[in-house]
């Protein structure tokens, strides 16, 4: 069950996993909640842009590239992560992008210029060799993105870690290829490119979160794991891995042994340049135990989260606020914790933030999406 946020610079919920509990004879869903803190970098569609130096690390036919994206449709395509048009081969190896009708779209080009786009080919008609399933990702919701291509040349595009279309025989990607990897927009021009260089274009508008790269096509239980539960820096074949989570400055550090560390903008100066996209939080502050968000810690927050385990109650919108105990999960104990607090002196403290407001200083897994009585 998959759950995104509004359009606001929260943390993100990646996933829901419900596991079913007897206790007491009743069935109780817990709910753990993937999520992560930190922050992300946020693109004018301008020209802002990632820029990772050419590494021979970088790969070509068989590859895969994941991120988060955050975004709506726009007037042109939105290239989330690239391996643009070279300045002297004029070929690109791969591009992922977004549609100006708000789907996911994958280019490849081969050695002789020749460009192939999938599902759909460049021309906009469907591909013959593509299933096709729901591509649309820009509701400015976060979503999920994949694209695996296997050495057989088979490509997979998913969405929020399924599936969605599937395509056989595809092109070749060119290796004639020393680009810079570019997050954010992609490298292009229609014939040679004016003084020798290719320019940027098709920059991305909304926000980018955790885009990685390996030189293996993942498995489909691969790109779920990803989905589910990040990325892991010393994963097989992983060459970049990007959090975004400095929250500041020029340098944008790979966490993969491959160290392709890359910069804000076109150039690595520390004073940035107009092409930096702006760094983002993903923090929401809230107020544990508060489980109904009125702004005050009584009687009413237990009766919450047992209607919300047991009865109609909706699913609340900060989980962090209901997880009273902060065990990383939402149960019946946060309910007994709600009444014991209330109620039992001796009962050990509420975890923090408790009793005002404040960011979660554990990493557990619970979301807060939105706190409308913290600042």
């Amino acid at each position: 069950m998959k759950h995104q946020t509004p359009m606001t610079c929260t943390r993100r919920k990646h996933t829901m996993k419900v596991a079913s509990l007897t206790i007491l004879g009743m069935l109780i869903f817990a709910s753990t909640l993937i999520a992560q803190q930190g922050s992300a970098l946020s693109f004018d569609g301008s020209d802002d842009r990632v820029t990772v130096p050419y590494d021979s690390s970088f790969p070509t036919e068989v590859f895969t590239v994941t991120a988060w994206i955050k975004t709506l449709p726009s007037m042109g395509r939105s290239a989330i992560i690239a391996r643009g048009e070279d300045d002297n081969s004029f070929n690109l190896s791969w591009q992922a992008y977004v549609q100006p009708d708000g789907t996911l779209q994958v280019m490849l080009e081969n050695q002789n210029d020749n460009n192939f786009c999938y599902p759909f080919s460049c021309m906009g008609q469907p591909q013959p060799t593509c299933t096709f399933g729901n591509l649309f990702v820009a509701d400015d919701l976060w979503h999920h993105i994949a694209i695996t291509r296997s050495a057989s040349g088979v490509l997979v595009l998913y969405v929020d870690g399924q599936a969605e279309s599937t395509c056989t025989q595809t092109g070749v990607p060119s290796s004639n290829n020393f680009q810079s990897l570019t997050i954010g927009c992609t490298h292009g021009t229609i014939g040679p490119p004016p003084g020798g260089v290719e320019p940027p274009i098709w920059f991305f508008p909304g926000l980018i979160d955790e885009p990685a790269m390996w030189n293996v096509a993942l498995t489909a239980g691969e790109v779920s794991t990803v989905f589910q539960n990040g990325v892991d820096p010393d994963g097989a074949g992983l060459v970049g891995y990007w959090d975004f989570d400095a929250g500041s400055g020029q340098p944008v550090l790979d966490l993969s042994v491959a160290a392709n560390h890359g910069f804000l903008g076109t150039d690595g100066n520390l004073a940035g340049d107009p092409a930096d996209p702006e760094w983002v939080s993903l923090d929401v502050e809230f107020h544990r135990a508060d489980c109904n968000a009125d702004g005050q810690t009584d009687i009413a927050d237990a009766v919450s989260v047992l209607n919300y385990l047991f009865g109609s109650g909706a699913e609340p919108p900060c989980g962090d606020a209901c997880d009273i105990n902060d065990d990383g999960s939402l149960d019946i104990s946060d309910a007994i914790s709600s009444l014991a607090d209330l109620f039992d002196p001796t009962f050990p403290p509420i975890p923090p933030p408790h009793p005002g407001c404040g960011a979660d200083p554990t990493s557990d897994g619970v979301n807060c999406s939105a706190f409308p009585p913290c600042p």
